[in-house]
């Protein structure tokens, strides 16, 4: 395991992908015309970022962006609120981010 982290350059992925979360975060935000729910830094951002989204019907949402955008999102309900949440890994792009903010754009 150690190996296969070396050998694909872990160390810059894993800051590319945290500063792709940092970079959209409030872009997101602004989109959403919703606040963060955290200070976007590293002491309360990793590689993924969770999101205050207003819909009735969070289900709806998730299986909308998956059926008609192909993207597999978690929407999640808590506590009488509504959460969207992305994360960057090695296999992600600010491109797959883009694709996310037009669809929800778009919606």
């Amino acid at each position: 395991m150690i190996e296969f982290l070396k050998e694909n350059h872990w160390k810059e992925k894993y800051s590319t992908c945290r500063k792709l979360v940092f970079d959209n975060y409030q872009r997101f935000c602004d989109l959403l015309k919703t606040q963060p729910i955290c200070p976007i830094t590293e002491e309360f951002l990793g590689q993924m970022a969770s999101i205050p989204i207003q819909t009735e019907k969070p289900m709806e949402l998730k299986e909308l962006l998956y059926t008609k955008y192909r993207i597999q999102i978690p929407v999640m309900p808590l506590n009488g609120k509504v959460y969207l949440r992305y994360s960057m890994n090695m296999y992600n792009s600010q491109s797959d981010l883009d694709v996310l903010y037009d669809a929800l754009n778009k919606i």
